[in-house]
């Protein structure tokens, strides 16, 4: 079902960021229900349909790009990035929506290159079994692989985590600077437009893909521990999450800093009943299997019956 028309005519970027030097002009050209976007010395245009309907599952997509989608630009250096888009999960479910969202662009599972990125202490793993788990489950092209198929991490008979998978952590890319420009300018001017409009069902579909990507709960019935966390580095998307969790309605956020804790990553944290009804009402932690039945176990601690008016919707996604 679609709940969003887009006009992608308003999410084209001004100019592109190169691989290597200044910003260059980007060229766009209309043709019939197309936009046409190339740029000099950049050999693949980028063909778009003007219109789109965006599903749950694509918005879902694009909270999950701004979570776990390579997003970096470093001006000053020999190169200001990698000139492909690069999406990574070790979480099957996590995969169909950004795939979705991708085809609406016109870019398809069988158009990614890819690779395996796994903890050295699953070595054991066939390469066959790893490569037929991600490419059957995922209708992935077997000839796109890169060159060295599977990257050991980690260090051996270290204590593995439950993030750990024995199937390891699939990167998928796609090679395009212009692509590249347009989708980052896409997700952040999507995520703006949605909270300046405050419109909360879409905001809770970007919180609900960024939460399965970079959200965490932290809970323990004996110490009465009970949190929730967003993190996120960048400053700018660190706000915007805020904001959009204070629209949909959270009131006692808190924030975390590295500098004074164990961790590496600045965090919103929250570890209030009436918000927990709050992202329980909008399904927001519900995507990744594992961390659903963590909250389910946070909130039932309480003898959880929902707060009036926040009891859960039901969802498509």
């Amino acid at each position: 079902m679609k709940i969003k028309k887009i006009n992608l005519m308003g999410y084209i970027p001004n100019r592109i960021i190169p691989k290597r030097g200044s910003f260059k002009e980007l060229n766009v050209d209309l043709y019939k229900d197309k936009i046409i976007l190339y740029s000099k010395r950049c050999r693949k245009k980028i063909r778009l349909s003007k219109k789109i309907g965006l599903t749950e599952d694509d918005i879902v997509g694009i909270g999950l790009y701004l979570s776990e989608g390579q997003k970096y630009v470093n001006f000053g250096r020999s190169y200001n990035h990698s000139g492909e888009i690069d999406f990574s999960n070790g979480q099957l479910v996590c995969f169909k929506p950004f795939l979705s969202l991708m085809s609406k662009f016109g870019i398809f599972s069988r158009d990614f290159k890819w690779r395996i990125d796994l903890n050295i202490n699953y070595s054991y793993m066939r390469e066959i079994d790893l490569t037929n788990y991600w490419v059957d489950n995922l209708d992935l092209e077997v000839m796109n692989s890169r060159p060295r198929r599977i990257y050991y991490t980690g260090k051996k008979r270290t204590k593995l985590t439950s993030l750990n998978s024995k199937y390891g952590c699939l990167h998928i890319l796609y090679s395009s600077v212009i692509f590249r420009n347009f989708l980052l300018n896409f997700v952040n001017r999507f995520l703006e437009d949605s909270i300046r409009t405050k419109d909360k069902r879409v905001l809770s579909l970007i919180l609900k893909g960024y939460f399965g990507g970079d959200g965490s709960i932290n809970f323990n019935r004996e110490k009465r521990r009970r949190q929730v966390y967003f993190c996120c580095n960048d400053k700018v998307l660190f706000s915007m999450i805020r904001k959009s969790l204070q629209i949909i309605g959270l009131k006692s956020i808190r924030e975390t800093h590295p500098e004074y804790t164990k961790t590496h990553t600045k965090s919103i944290m929250i570890n209030n009943r009436k918000d927990f009804d709050i992202l329980n009402f909008h399904h927001i932690p519900y995507l990744i299997p594992y961390k659903q039945k963590k909250f389910y176990d946070l909130i039932n601690s309480y003898n959880y019956v929902p707060l009036r008016g926040f009891e859960p919707r039901m969802s498509s996604s």
